[in-house]
């Protein structure tokens, strides 16, 4: 978490990390406060509830990190694909045990995502997915 919190902090003009845990949600709260972090904030939530309270091409990059064993990465993949939350050529970085099912697949479309990478290290599995042509041509268009 720390690690995909500072990612996003470093690149994004605008950051909002979702957290369902009180207690972690306070204590990034606080990691943030301790780095001026302005452009970011914290809503203590569940995530897929979050993601469906989204509007559409509402974001360039999602991280997805859930506790691993619950089937949680492919129900976020599938509420944003339902949402159409990401923006055209908006990105995916998921992070799951690499003895989950296959993110991608639980997701329920398959052929929506691209995968532009996937390692394991140790226990865990990384994907850097996008979504695939067929579904950019479905996606609205914002301008920015």
């Amino acid at each position: 978490r720390d690690f995909l919190m500072l990612t996003g902090l470093l690149f994004a003009a605008s950051l909002v990390l979702v957290e369902q845990s009180c207690v972690a949600a306070g204590q990034i709260r606080e990691s943030l406060r301790l780095l001026s972090a302005d452009h970011a904030s914290v809503v203590q939530d569940d995530a897929i509830a979050w993601l469906a309270q989204q509007s559409p091409a509402s974001a360039d990059l999602v991280f997805v990190d859930p506790p691993f064993g619950k089937g949680l990465a492919g129900r976020t993949l599938s509420a944003l694909l339902s949402g159409k939350i990401l923006r055209t050529n908006g990105q995916v970085y998921v992070e799951t045990s690499r003895l989950e099912d296959d993110p991608i697949v639980e997701s329920g479309d398959a052929s929506a995502w691209k995968i532009l990478r996937d390692k394991t290290l140790g226990e865990v599995r990384m994907q850097l997915l996008e979504l695939a042509a067929t579904a950019h041509s479905t996606r609205p268009e914002i301008n920015s």
